[in-house]
């Protein structure tokens, strides 16, 4: 698919506005973050997809000395297995 679309002054700025199958066709929202790819021919901007991170990779960086146990609460009578 191939749409045209005008660059247009917006304050300070340019702005390429995202109407009609441009915004519906890739599924854009407002407030959707965009990865932009600059090259001397345009630029592309994909929507990155979310990435899911395994237990492991989120406690790789993890040590004794930057887990911070000091500030775990105490746990209740109640709350132990």
């Amino acid at each position: 698919m191939q749409i045209e679309s005008k660059v247009q002054k917006w304050g300070n700025g340019l702005a390429l506005r995202m109407s009609g199958a441009l915004r519906t066709v890739p599924n854009f929202k407002e407030g959707d973050l965009l990865t932009i790819t600059i090259n001397e021919n345009g630029f592309s901007a994909i929507k990155p997809t979310q990435r899911k991170f395994t237990e492991q990779e989120l406690l790789l960086d993890i040590t004794a000395s930057n887990a911070h146990v000091d500030l775990v609460p105490k746990l209740l009578n109640s709350e132990y297995e």
